[in-house]
């Protein structure tokens, strides 16, 4: 209990002293970080019903992201958006001109 009372404690004093500062800077009185808050509970709603719905993908909602394989689809995949070529690329080479090994992650 006494943590819910600390918590409760805080939440208030977020509240009250963002309305307060809101009012002074703005002379409006306002929830603190209104849109923030907004959609984070529209998050938690959304993560409930995926929670809900087995894990499973639905459409539409705050946070519409496509799936991993999406990435890149609509801008015609990573060859279509890369405009430059490689093939006249020169490593710079420091103070000896003898090459090196390649790294190799064992």
């Amino acid at each position: 209990w006494i943590f819910i009372l600390i918590l409760l404690g805080i939440v208030f004093i977020y509240v009250v002293g963002g309305v307060i500062f809101m009012y002074v800077t703005t002379k409006e009185l306002t929830f603190p970080n209104c849109e923030f808050w907004t959609y984070f509970f529209e998050l938690v709603r959304e993560g409930f019903l995926f929670v809900g719905h087995g894990c499973k993908k639905s459409g539409g909602g705050a946070a519409t992201a496509g799936s991993y394989d999406d990435i890149g689809a609509s801008a015609g995949g990573a060859s279509a958006s890369f405009q430059g070529s490689t093939a006249s690329y020169q490593p710079a080479t420091g103070g000896d001109a003898s090459p090196k090994r390649d790294y190799t992650d064992l």
